[in-house]
């Protein structure tokens, strides 16, 4: 079963506040469950599987939205504030941690194009 997720977004009009979940706002539905997909390539077909990538490009949405420039700030903040984590598809014991986040955005940004095509990273820099 598919999961349905708001998001609040802060409406041009609003009260000056720069919190995405005050003032005025507007709701706009955020479906990410496609991106599966698209991420598939990046991980290799065999071992464990990627878990939470989802969760976290929403996290990354709404860590922006709410104006944290930290990663490890933002992290520390979904943990303390469960309305914050269940926005993103999680409760705060479940949250995914840290080292996730760095590692999507390792293998989004700097991997090849031949490792993105079979899943693989490489471990050291061609010469």
């Amino acid at each position: 079963m598919r999961q349905k997720y708001i998001l609040i977004l802060p409406n041009a009009q609003g009260s000056g506040s720069n919190s995405a979940l005050s003032g005025k706002s507007s709701a706009y539905l955020l479906d990410l469950d496609p991106v599966m997909g698209y991420l598939s390539a990046f991980y290799p077909p065999v071992g464990r599987p990627a878990k939470n990538q989802v969760q976290i490009i929403r996290s990354l949405i709404l860590m922006a939205l709410q104006g944290f420039t930290s990663l490890t700030a933002w992290v520390v903040e979904l943990t303390t504030d469960s309305l914050l984590a269940a926005l993103i598809g999680c409760t705060p014991d479940s949250l995914p941690p840290l080292g996730s986040y760095f590692d999507l955005m390792d293998r989004l940004w700097t991997q090849s194009d031949a490792s993105q095509q079979t899943g693989q990273k490489r471990s050291f820099p061609k010469r």
